[in-house]
This record gives C-alpha cells, structure tokens and sequence, in this order.
C-alpha cells in the first residue's frame, strides 16, 4: 500500500511513458516474434529447438522436483522478458530478453540427458526456423535500429567488413541451415550431440558477440575522437560555474549525454523552440522574448551555457565565448542570455535540412537594417534545385541553385521586431542518417541602415 502511495506521488520517474505504452495490438505481436527470432539466433541456433521440447516434458513428466520448479520459474519468467522487449516498439530490444539464454542452455540440458527423445519434433523444429529465416532478413530487423541489440550490431559489423547489405542476412542464414543440419544429424548418437550442439552454440555466440565488440570498440573510438573535446571535462575546466545545456533543434540526445556525464558544472538542460528532450527528466523550455532575451518560467535565463551545435546554428549577443568543442560552444552571457541567430536546421557540417529557418533579433532598441548573407552549395550529383524562400511579409522569392555551384542569397533586413525567414528546398537527399537537401555555408548580418531609410522603422522585408 505504501509503495503504491509512493508511486501515485511521485510517479514512474525515468520510466514513466511506460504508461502510455500499447499492450493489446498486433504491433506488439510483431514486435514479440522479432524479438524471439533474433534471440534464437543470439542464442546460437542448435539449442532453441532442443529447449523448447525440454520445458514441455520438464512440465509433463518431470524427474524431479527441480525439474519441475525450474520450468515453473523460467518459462513465466521468459514470457514477461519477450512482453517487456515487445511494448517497446518495433525495434528489437534484445538487451532485455538475453537472460533467458542461460535458461534456454539449461533447458536443453534436461532435453539432452533424456537422450534426445521426439527426434522428428525435434526436425521439425529446426526446419520450422531455418524456413522463417529464409522470409525475414535480419539486415532488415536492423533497419528498425540496432542499439539495444548485439547480435544485430554483429550483423552491421557483417556490412562493413565482410559483405554487402542485400547480402548480409545470407551469412548467418548459412551458418543457421548448416549448424541445425549438424545438429539434427548429431542427435542421432546422444553422446556425440550433446558437445556437438553446445560447442556449435557456443562458437554461434563467441563470433557474433566478437563482431559487435569490435564495432562497437571502433565507434567508440570514432565518436571519441571526432566528436569529443580531447578534454572530456572541457566544461568543467573553463570554471564559469554552473552551466546549463542549452539544446536546439536536431541536437543529439547521445552527445548531450555524453557532455551532462563528463561535466558536473552542466547541472540543468534547456530546450530552444523545437529542440527534443534529453532524456525523461526536467528539461526547462525556454521562450525567446521580442528583444532575443531567453526566458524560462518569466524569468530571464542567465549564466553560462553550453550550447548545442548539432542541428543548428546559434549565436548569442553580448555574450562571449568561453570554448569550444565538437558540437558545443560555451557561452558567458553578460546579464541575460540573449539571442542573436538561430538558423534551426543548418548541422554543424553545413548540410541542412530540406525544411529549415532562419531567426534574427534587434539589438536592444534599435531596429534589424542591413543583409542577412549565406551561400548555397548545390551538390553536383542532385542536379538544378529551387530554394523557396518566405519572408516575414509572406512574400515567396525562388532561387534556382546551380548543380555543382555556391549561389549567394542576399535579404534586405528592416523590421524593429523579430526576423524570420523560411527556407525549403524541393530536393533532399541522405547524409548519413539525416534527411539533407544542400550545404549552406554560415549566415552573416551586414549592418547598412541607409538601406532601410525608406522603409518605416517596424516594418518587415
């Protein structure tokens, strides 16, 4: 009763969209048979089929009394796993439901000293699994997302380094039919198929498991070095004090992170208009005032901040910079934080989004008048492209974009209010896993106010 007071208080915490998850559908019934087949294969083929059939006679006519308890704990036990990893969605979670290999090894023990009973069942199985790896290509399982799953990480490491995509699902197919082909084989002669099936599973998960540690040594390695400060505690080294981590659109959850673990100074995050959240806890959303001063909760937001870089391109007014790292720069606002430019859209390698904005804020009293400047770099292999571009006054001007060319975009800027344009381009492309249409280069404000003196002060162009 306490504890569910407790939980009626305060909440599921970090796990607390597990009450908007979808128990009852057939999603969740896709999910779980993705789950159980990857796990077949992690737990290296040859001993599903002989565990299964040990857990049916462990209930049926059980030896003994362990028998009976075991079979009675890890069947329920394996069954709440495979519902866990499945609620979560189509991506396969085997993180969750690899316990139950130790498990699925015991089972086939049990199978195995009884002599390999029921060998057709046993066939039949084997059979059964090798034809559904025939209809669902693991390369396409991992296209879902491989995160929470080694043996699918192995399977990326297979695209890499050994074969094509089309043909990275064929491998471990082969490996599938031929170790079932040996076991089933084996089982014939129960003194030899106990060490063939354990050695063959055993050999399965060793080559697989090395597979996804190498890869994952080399992104470590990759991320380490390309998108990390060489200091990892670079923040906390600046000592400005307590910093808050300033996330923008398209920022990554995982390089932020990776900044909130190193540095203890970075003790809160907050989000700019259309920025995601870190993670499930407290994240502050601020607001952007007319003047470009940030707010949370009314307030003015000051001190340092460590802004992200990834998506966008953010600039702050009277306010220096205090460092930089991949992805990151740390600000020291003088009094409040105030923006200058958000360019919500444009990464850090200049590639930007087929749909993406720029904002500018005045400077103080005084009223935007000049050029907002960048270039458009058309990739050649896209060919000829229009950037549609929409003023604040509605207005919509196209600029044709040269294949292979740098176009300049030159907009007059007169308006005592916030500034925005825009942008759309009508062709995209990928760059890794991101949606991209061209490379723009950094936007520049040119200040001429003789270019506004015809045009009312508050006005917009």
């Amino acid at each position: 009763m306490l504890l569910g007071g407790a939980l009626a208080v305060a909440g599921l915490g970090y796990y607390g969209d597990a009450l908007h998850l979808s128990f009852f559908s057939l999603s969740v019934l896709n999910s779980a048979g993705s789950n159980l087949f990857v796990l077949t294969f992690a737990a290296g083929v040859v001993l599903v089929p002989g565990a299964l059939i040990g857990f049916v006679l462990a209930f049926r006519s059980p030896r003994d009394r362990a028998e009976l308890a075991f079979a009675a704990f890890a069947v329920p036990f394996a069954c709440l796993l495979v519902a866990e990893a499945a609620v979560y969605g189509l991506q396969v979670h085997e993180r969750y439901v690899f316990y139950v290999i130790p498990l699925l090894a015991i089972a086939f023990a049990l199978y195995a000293r009884r002599g390999f009973p029921h060998f057709m069942v046993l066939a039949l199985l084997a059979a059964g699994f090798v034809t559904v790896a025939t209809r669902v290509p693991l390369s396409d399982l991992a296209r879902r997302g491989e995160g929470n799953t080694p043996f699918l990480i192995a399977i990326h490491w297979l695209q890499i380094h050994v074969t094509t995509a089309g043909n990275a699902s064929i491998v471990p197919l082969t490996v599938a039919i031929v170790a079932s082909v040996v076991m089933v084989a084996a089982a014939r002669r129960p003194r030899l198929g106990t060490p063939v099936a354990l050695a063959l599973a055993a050999a399965i998960m060793l080559v697989a498991y090395a597979g996804a540690a190498d890869f994952d040594r080399r992104n470590t390695n990759h991320v380490r070095t390309l998108r990390l400060a060489s200091n990892l505690s670079w923040v906390d080294a600046a000592g400005v004090g307590k910093t808050a981590l300033l996330q923008a659109w398209g920022g990554q959850r995982t390089q932020a992170m990776e900044q909130l673990f190193w540095n203890r100074s970075v003790d809160s995050v907050l989000l700019l208009p259309g920025a995601m959240p870190v993670d499930a806890f407290r994240a502050g959303s601020v607001k952007v005032a007319p003047d470009g001063v940030l707010r949370l909760g009314g307030k003015p937001v000051t001190g340092p901040l460590l802004v992200d870089g990834f998506g966008s391109l953010v600039q702050l007014r009277d306010a220096r910079v205090v460092a930089r790292a991949p992805l990151y720069t740390l600000w020291l606002p003088r009094g409040s934080a105030r923006l200058a430019l958000y360019f919500a859209g444009r990464y850090d390698d200049g590639w930007t989004s087929p749909a993406s904005r720029i904002d500018l804020w005045p400077d103080g009293a005084r009223p935007l008048a000049g050029r907002l400047v960048f270039g458009v770099d058309q990739p050649a292999l896209a060919g000829a492209a229009t950037l549609h571009l929409k003023l604040p006054s509605g207005a919509i001007k196209l600029v044709r974009l040269r294949a292979g060319h740098r176009t300049t975009v030159s907009l007059p800027v007169c308006s005592a209010r916030p500034w925005r344009v825009l942008l759309g381009f009508d062709q995209s492309g990928m760059s890794g896993d991101r949606i991209v249409s061209a490379q723009t280069t950094r936007p520049v404000f040119h200040s001429d106010p003789a270019l506004c003196a015809a045009n009312p002060a508050g006005s917009s162009s």
